[in-house]
């Protein structure tokens, strides 16, 4: 069935966590400098405007919604929202899935039968791209009544091959340095994972901290408790070596996560999300 906005130049209303920022923004970017309308919260609501109020005018307005799909937004209650008034006003929906993660509850109904545009397979300007040509056809859509001196410049291939550096594209080169650092990090956990090396490499201070601190912890019980001529038999042994299991058990599957996780998953969520754990 055709869209009642088929004939509309496309208007994208882009729904997303807000622990999901630095995605919507590069997502906003590339479409506006594309041409395309594409609004989003807080960039396009007026300072002194009702948020709520605001915020049901754009997707009221929308053409499409860009979803930004992500365990985040699965979760979120103010996604949700915004999801059932876009469908609501018949706007097209693009669930932007940047996590393998399938729907669940209700956003299983909600979902079933709209196409993904699957991010996580792809590099990140090539996932803008693929999202462009679905919007738009890879053309900015303008009105004919504007006038040329005040229409952008129409969009190039070369352009929709170099997107602006503003939306941070996730180049192959980006990929390589990223994988080299998954891997670091995995072999890292493995060999140094009790002193939280890992953790360090990652930038992640306290956590490696808590790691460092936890295997001093170890030596401090050692000598108080198995000090003394009268200690019991195998205490600090047995304390020590049980703490030790716990904790190389935890560096075992840290290191086993960044191992098997996606190379663009390990960037969204240990580089640039500065994921504490796991």
């Amino acid at each position: 069935m055709a869209s009642i906005h088929s004939s509309m130049s496309p208007v994208v209303f882009i729904s997303f966590s807000a622990k999901d920022q630095e995605l919507a923004r590069a997502i906003h970017a590339f479409l506006n400098n594309a041409g395309i309308k594409a609004l989003k919260a807080p960039e396009d609501i007026a300072p002194g405007t009702n948020w709520a109020a605001a915020i049901t005018e754009m997707i009221e307005g929308c053409t499409h919604m860009v979803l930004v799909w992500t365990s985040n937004s699965m979760a979120s209650q103010e996604v949700s929202k915004e999801l059932t008034l876009a469908m609501q006003g018949n706007a097209v929906i693009i669930p932007f899935r940047s996590e393998n993660l399938a729907p669940e509850g209700a956003w299983r109904y909600h979902l079933s039968q709209v196409q993904w545009l699957e991010a996580h397979y792809m590099p990140e300007g090539q996932a803008l791209e693929a999202l462009l040509r679905q919007v738009g056809d890879g053309y900015p859509l303008v009105s004919t009544t504007t006038p040329a001196a005040d229409r952008p410049p129409a969009l190039t291939a070369s352009a929709i091959r170099s997107p602006p550096a503003s939306t941070h594209v996730y180049g192959q080169d980006d990929k390589n340095t990223v994988l080299t650092k998954k891997l670091t990090a995995g072999f890292l956990a493995l060999i140094l994972g009790l002193v939280g090396a890992h953790k360090f490499f990652l930038g992640l201070t306290i956590p490696g901290c808590i790691y460092l601190g936890g295997w001093v912890v170890l030596f401090v019980i050692a000598g108080v408790f198995g000090s003394g001529p009268d200690s019991p038999p195998k205490t600090a042994e047995t304390i020590v070596g049980w703490l030790a299991i716990l904790m190389f058990g935890i560096t075992i599957a840290e290191s086993i996560t960044y191992f098997t996780r996606s190379v663009d998953d390990f960037n969204r969520m240990n580089l640039k999300g500065k994921r504490p754990w796991f």
